[in-house]
């Protein structure tokens, strides 16, 4: 479990954050139900559910995250940057100076420039994210940066 209960659902239901869209608070979220793994949250636009569409009766809809969580959620990146020496320390400097955590960082393209870099962050919630991703575009190299959706 991971120490979260959602408004709108019963404390005991086991909660999973769907990895593809990676939802945090303040994002709209929906709940799909899950036959013995409980609940898994996905952000509301997730291409994903778009397979569960014929599973209406799966679907929670009026979810909230709560006032305050103390958890950290973890929030997926694609970021574009030029190949330049020091580029991963700008963005990792980026990152920590925002305030978040670095829990995966992936470089796809390592031979190409630009390059892609996959970050998977630690985030309060999506204010605290939008902070990281404003800080990102203000790192040297970084040209774009994209939450992953799906």
């Amino acid at each position: 479990g991971h120490g979260l209960t959602l408004d709108g659902l019963l404390p005991d239901m086991v909660i999973h954050m769907a990895r593809c869209c990676a939802p945090v608070p303040g994002d709209p979220i929906v709940g799909v139900i899950s036959t013995g793994k409980g609940i898994t949250i996905h952000r509301c636009g997730c291409p994903n559910l778009k397979n569960l569409q014929d599973r209406p009766e799966r679907f929670i809809e009026d979810l909230s995250w709560p006032e305050k969580s103390a958890q950290r959620h973890v929030a997926r990146l694609h970021v574009v940057a030029g190949n330049r020496d020091g580029m991963l320390w700008k963005v990792s400097q980026a990152v920590a100076e925002a305030g978040a955590g670095i829990n995966d960082i992936s470089i796809q393209d390592k031979d190409q420039d630009p390059c892609s870099l996959y970050l998977d962050l630690h985030v309060d919630g999506a204010e605290h994210l939008k902070a990281v991703v404003g800080a990102l575009y203000e790192a040297r190299h970084v040209i774009s940066v994209d939450r992953i959706k799906g």
